[in-house]
């Protein structure tokens, strides 16, 4: 069987399982996950901890490169603190920059350069 990693935005609350599931009583601790197209499922606490993050919490410590792709593809504007208010977004598959230089906005279109691929400070320009 092969391997396979998933990145995802979904929406989550606390939520009590409506039966027994698994290994799962009816009553344990998790949480509701609604996903983009409308799916819904109950997720034990244990595991949704190890696999979903909170947004805000990124802009608190960062992310990584990979989810900050993530939200790009999302439609989200992101930048790295060493940028000051300068960020990128996607625009049709490219990469889009809007800087200032000398006070001037500019917008130029440019690939990641492999600093901005390790790093782990990522955060979303339009909360953080």
């Amino acid at each position: 069987m092969k391997k396979y990693i998933s990145v995802r935005i979904v929406s989550a609350e606390p939520m009590k399982a409506q039966r027994p599931t698994g290994k799962y009583d009816k009553g344990a601790d998790g949480m509701r996950i609604i996903y983009e197209d409308g799916i819904e499922k109950w997720c034990p606490i244990g595991p949704f901890a190890k696999t979903y993050h909170k947004l805000d919490t990124f802009n608190k410590k960062g992310m990584s490169f990979e989810f900050a792709l993530a939200l790009l593809k999302e439609g989200r504007k992101l930048r790295r603190p060493t940028w000051g208010k300068d960020y990128c977004e996607l625009d049709g598959g490219r990469v889009k920059y809007h800087r200032r230089v000398g006070g001037v906005p500019i917008t130029l279109h440019e690939g990641f350069g492999i600093t901005d691929i390790l790093a782990t400070d990522w955060i979303i320009a339009e909360e953080g």
